[in-house]
């Protein structure tokens, strides 16, 4: 097998460029990788079901020192790449985030303009990020999020960090309406 910079690859979209804002093409970050010269060994084993938590861990130690994470881990969510550790994330890991992208963006609409029209609701736990993240976006604290749901402040941390760290791979989730744009980190 060839080492990663020398296989055929297909032009894929990454991030923006943060001067342009157009999205950047493996041709641009693929020089730039951490593991350009590993042996693709490290981040494809053939048998993903056997692959060492060891080998795991190397992989993701590569990535997590890499200049171009960001962009890989785009590219490899937008391309729906099925194996691999791609951006520091494995497979799994990657369909999780997908997950909570997808909540993130269908989840809490109703609870939270509900809420912002001073009605009680029960909020869903799934629901809990998009809400919080909504209602913050429409100017409420923290405090005040945490009496309109009936949980602690670090209740409505937790589920904006949660959210938060979503945020940025919601317009990589196919076929989903985009048309709150009000989430820190969304790409308008």
């Amino acid at each position: 097998m060839l080492p990663f910079h020398r296989r055929t690859i297909p032009p894929g979209i990454g991030t923006p460029d943060s001067r342009t804002g157009h999205p950047l093409s493996r041709q641009h970050w693929v020089p730039s990788a951490a593991c350009r010269t590993t042996d693709p060994r490290v981040f494809f084993s053939s048998d993903q079901e056997h692959r060492s938590q060891q080998g795991e861990e190397d992989a993701k130690k590569i990535c997590r020192a890499c200049p171009v994470r960001e962009p890989c881990l785009t590219d490899a969510i937008r391309n729906q790449e099925p194996v691999g550790i791609w951006g520091g994330l494995t497979t799994k890991e990657r369909s999780r985030l997908v997950n909570q992208a997808r909540q993130l963006n269908t989840l809490g609409g109703a609870e939270a303009a509900a809420l912002r029209a001073g009605r009680k609701v029960h909020i869903p736990a799934a629901s809990r990020p998009a809400v919080v993240i909504r209602l913050l976006v429409w100017g409420w604290d923290e405090v005040r999020i945490a009496d309109a749901l009936h949980v602690s402040p670090a209740a409505v941390l937790t589920a904006r960090h949660a959210a938060e760290a979503v945020a940025p791979y919601r317009h990589l989730v196919p076929d989903l309406p985009q048309a709150d744009h009000g989430y820190p980190g969304a790409r308008r």
